[in-house]
């Protein structure tokens, strides 16, 4: 008996660490980086076909997605994608990943003060779902994103 309720117990804690189910809202969770920007200008919204274009992704690997980015030349960015399959949210953080590179290759000569902002971009994956957000208080951006899970 008395293994018996030590095993229960054991379960029972095994159970609290596991992660729970992440289900975000693209369009809103975007919206709540978005305002949450430190920029000196609001960021813009991109519409699906575009964001699709931008990141050379299609509506076979992604659910949904919703983009911001800057306007007047900075690298201010906000993305939230929901991808079909695990399959495919490696695919976006991958492309997320190659963006953040040419970006650095293409500011390194035209805003080089830019670039701290690319290097402390947050991408963090939960399931799914791929969230990008860089921002100049990359502390701030890394707390805001933690928030939506």
């Amino acid at each position: 008996m008395k293994k018996v309720c030590i095993l229960i117990m054991l379960l029972a804690c095994l159970a609290g660490c596991s992660q729970k189910a992440v289900d975000l809202d693209p369009q809103t969770a975007a919206k709540t980086l978005s305002d949450s920007s430190t920029g000196d200008s609001p960021l813009s919204k991109l519409d699906l076909d575009a964001a699709l274009s931008l990141y050379g992704l299609t509506s076979e690997e992604v659910a949904d997605a919703s983009l911001y980015i800057g306007n007047s030349g900075t690298v201010d960015e906000v993305s939230v994608w929901k991808a079909v399959s695990d399959s495919a949210a490696n695919t976006i953080e991958d492309r997320i990943r190659d963006r953040i590179a040419t970006q650095k290759d293409v500011y390194a000569d035209y805003r080089p003060d830019e670039i701290p902002k690319l290097n402390n971009a947050v991408v963090a994956r939960r399931g799914q779902f791929v969230i990008l957000f860089i921002d100049g208080d990359w502390k701030a951006a890394q707390k805001a994103v933690d928030s939506l899970f």
